[in-house]
């Protein structure tokens, strides 16, 4: 196709060049060559389509008409070859091969007997190949026929004949036809598309250039005084009802024109009111504060209408009334002035959702009936609304001279500020609603993160909690065989050794600190009974200041402020003594080089809904409130959130173990209270202990006093001793399992030791009746106490059986006594605790 329409022929080069005038590049792509071009494209490819038709049957028959050829040669000489072959004639057979060569396109014969003896073979070489490749995809290699030798009398088989045909001697004469079909229809088709493109040029390309040039004459000022005529010969067909259908252009060119220089003046008197109107949009979309925006949307309604008054309605559908909201001029004093809906002429403007125009409102019959808006002159009130529904209120505007008016554009220049105003409005609303969000989702998300931190504190202080628990087992599991080998050493020395029972008295004495170590760890792990009672604090307070005053220096002095009406608190007195001791103690050390006050407070306090989100974990109710504060140096906030874990202390080496507060915590959370530390560097520090108060036990007419001296404990005499009884002794702990025995033995009893629970429960079965008493730990792997006193005493029940754990739990105490235990001893074990242990266990069950 490129060749066509950069065709160089002079007959239409030249003419297309004198009709394009200035412009010849326009018409490099004429119509007559492109007509051409198509018509040779679509010629051929129908032409070939047509072709390889005929071509494709004249393969067919070329190839039926060789096969029938071959098939009727042989034919000739068949009954030759059944005689030849039927007697065995070679000589006939080679007269039969050589006969069938004189059939030009036959270049192989072979013939053979009934057993496949050879009688003849005749071959001549192929004929000169005419596009071989061609001749193999279109007759295949050189067919061969064969062909039975059957004698007719009594049909019986003979011998075959096979014959190889030259493929290319048939498919010369196949290709010359081929190229001769294919060679016309190209020549055809190339003269019927010259003939087509000058037909077309002469009838059609010709005249549209010439109307063309009548086109581009037409003078753009008055399209209508330059008409198009068609040639004469053309007036009655398509290029007839063209010239026709661009004269009807011309003449709808020419008015467009007219209504065009008519609505340009039109356009100029409304320019500056969209000038104005674009102004007052972007001045109230930067404008968000409610009364502001109000009052600048009114104003900009007056500016726009070049009104003297004006006020803004706005709907209260509480009250189902409207209320100016916005005014200027008289209005401006007017602010909330209500009306009802239906009401005046904003009212009605309310309910109709419709525009009005009051020419004179003094004579107007629906005018309100105050006085101040008699002397109104025009009025023109503009729902305020958001496509076809009223949103908001009523735009009103006035004027006060007399000849003074509202035209069509001024209501719909109105009309359109009335629809910004509205979505104004909207996006003031939205705007305000997002603030709200914006801060509520802000003071949600600070919650989120304090509630986030508490939770963290605490599942660490859990942790911690279950991690120092574990580590105090174990290290009652480690007392246990000092403090038993040196009680049993002690008691074995003669008095007169003064040294050694010094070394050991002071070890007893290390070790029972450790022992009182290990139950403050427990304390704060939750791993111990606590003995609760309804008591008073106000006793506790007054005899931990007793204590203090004897030990603090007098830079630090001590101020107290107690409520005597403070209700008791359901409480273990030597825990919560602890924690005075240790807040005390805590708010000494912070004040001991300046000096300062110690302040203890003690007073009722009531957790309400207010006070929910600052320390949610409390439930609601009565509490009494714990105070101590002093005026130390404080901690910064990095100190303040590690205060409560085991071991952490900003006190030099040997002056602390990190444990004070860590108890306090375990002891004030596993009394359902809660702790709360303000401080900050420079103004000391207060700490506040919650604790849930026992209203019930306040209307009692006495409650115990925890500082009442109580009788002291008869004298303990020497240990019981035993009378040979055999005790199995069971702990995965040797050095614990081997103190027990010793113990044991020493107190005349006969132990049997064992570190394997299911090793001891197998030898319980084999000599159940060899046993007189059993003392078994708690935690051990594979079967642990319960289990195995359960099946101790599934074989025999009656026997007594001691459980022994580091944990001194009322619910593992109830566990023991339901699995069947005689004695629950808590870890580490004293001589003195395990002889009366056994002793009673003994008794009991009865055994002497």
């Amino acid at each position: 196709m490129s060749v066509w329409r950069r065709s160089t022929w002079p007959f239409f080069r030249g003419k297309a060049d004198a009709d394009a005038g200035d412009s010849p590049d326009r018409f490099r792509q004429r119509l007559s060559i492109q007509l051409a071009g198509y018509a040779i494209f679509i010629g051929l490819l129908l032409g070939l389509l047509l072709s390889g038709a005929q071509v494709a049957l004249d393969l067919l028959d070329q190839r039926r008409r060789m096969d029938e050829s071959v098939r009727q040669v042989i034919s000739t000489v068949l009954g030759s070859a059944v005689e030849a072959a039927y007697n065995v004639d070679d000589r006939l057979a080679r007269r039969v091969a050589l006969g069938l060569f004189e059939y030009g396109p036959i270049i192989s014969v072979v013939v053979t007997d009934e057993m496949g003896n050879l009688l003849a073979e005749a071959q001549r070489p192929p004929g000169p190949a005419v596009l071989p490749r061609l001749t193999r995809v279109f007759f295949g290699e050189n067919p061969t026929y064969e062909q039975p030798l059957i004698l007719q009398f009594n049909n019986m088989r003979v011998g075959r004949i096979t014959v190889t045909a030259d493929s290319g001697q048939a498919a010369i004469d196949f290709f010359r036809r081929a190229r001769v079909t294919l060679v016309g229809d190209l020549i055809r088709n190339l003269l019927l598309a010259a003939i087509l493109s000058l037909v077309f040029y002469h009838w059609v390309a010709r005249p549209l250039r010439k109307m063309a040039r009548h086109v581009r004459a037409v003078d753009p000022a008055c399209p209508a005084r330059s008409p198009i005529q068609a040639p004469a010969v053309h007036s009655a067909n398509e290029l007839g009802l063209l010239a026709f259908s661009i004269n009807r252009l011309l003449d709808a060119s020419q008015r467009s024109l007219d209504s065009r220089r008519a609505a340009q003046e039109r356009l100029r008197r409304q320019n500056e009111y969209l000038n104005a109107l674009h102004e007052t949009a972007m001045g109230l979309i930067r404008r968000l504060e409610p009364r502001d925006l109000l009052r600048t949307l009114i104003h900009r309604a007056g500016r726009l209408s070049g009104a003297t008054e004006g006020f803004l309605y706005l709907y209260d559908p509480e009250g189902d009334a409207l209320e100016v909201r916005a005014g200027f001029g008289l209005f401006e004093d007017q602010i909330g002035f209500r009306i009802a809906v239906g009401e005046g002429l904003a009212g009605r403007v309310w309910r109709d959702g419709r525009p009005r125009v009051v020419a004179n409102y003094s004579d107007w019959p629906g005018r309100l009936p105050n006085p101040i808006f008699h002397g109104l002159g025009a009025i023109a009130a503009i729902p305020v609304r958001s496509g076809d529904y009223v949103t908001g209120g009523v735009i009103g505007v006035v004027h006060t001279r007399p000849d003074a008016g509202f035209d069509e554009a001024d209501i719909a220049i109105l009309e359109r500020f009335a629809e910004l105003a509205s979505i104004v409005l909207d996006n003031a609303e939205l705007y305000a609603r997002l603030q709200a969000e914006l801060a509520e989702r802000e003071r949600s998300e600070a919650e989120r993160r304090k509630m986030e931190a508490r939770l963290l504190q605490s599942q660490k202080m859990e942790a911690i909690g279950t991690l120092a628990g574990g580590i105090a087992h174990d290290f009652n599991n480690i007392l246990t065989p000092i403090i038993g080998f040196a009680q049993l050493t002690r008691h074995q020395l003669p008095e007169a050794d003064e040294r050694i029972c010094r070394n050991l008295d002071n070890i007893l004495s290390a070790a029972e600190r450790a022992r009182e170590l290990v139950c403050q760890i427990l304390t704060f792990s939750r791993k111990s009974d606590q003995k609760r009672a309804p008591l008073r604090v106000q006793t506790l307070i007054k005899e931990t200041v007793r204590l203090l005053k004897a030990s603090l220096p007098a830079s630090i002095r001590i101020h107290r402020r107690i409520d005597d009406d403070c209700p008791p608190a359901l409480i273990d007195p030597t825990q919560i003594h602890q924690v005075l001791m240790n807040l005390c103690t805590n708010a000494y050390h912070a004040m001991r080089s300046h000096g300062g006050t110690l302040e203890i407070t003690l007073s009722e306090w009531r957790m309400t809904p207010e006070y929910q989100p600052l320390m949610p974990e409390m439930a609601m109710g009565d509490y009494i409130r714990l105070s101590v504060g002093d005026t130390g140096q404080g901690m910064e906030k990095a100190v303040l959130d590690h205060i409560f874990e085991p071991f952490y202390t900003t006190k030099p080496p040997g002056e602390g173990t990190g444990l004070g507060l860590s108890v306090v915590y375990g002891i004030v959370r596993n009394h359902g209270g809660h702790i709360q530390v303000q401080s900050r560097p420079g103004t000391g520090t207060m700490v506040n202990v919650y604790l849930p108060a026992d209203q019930a036990a306040s209307q009692a007419e006495d409650c115990p006093d925890p500082t009442r001296p109580k009788p002291p404990p008869p004298p303990v005499s020497s240990p019981p001793r035993g009378e040979g009884q055999r005790v199995m002794v069971v702990d995965d702990e040797p050095p614990v399992a081997a103190v027990a025995g010793a113990i044991l033995k020493a107190l005349g009893y006969r132990a049997a030791v064992f570190t394997d629970s299911r090793l001891a429960l197998e030898a319980f079965r084999k000599e159940p009746d060899d046993f007189d008493a059993v003392m078994t730990d708690m935690a051990m792997p594979r079967l642990n106490g319960l289990e195995l006193t359960a099946e101790i005493l599934r074989s025999r029940p009656e026997i007594p059986v001691m459980l022994c754990s580091g944990f001194a739990t009322s619910d593992l105490r109830q566990r023991a006594r339901a699995a069947g235990a005689a004695e629950f001893l808590i870890k580490p074990v004293t001589v003195s605790d395990l002889a009366l242990a056994v002793r009673r266990s003994l008794d009991s069950a009865g055994i002497s």
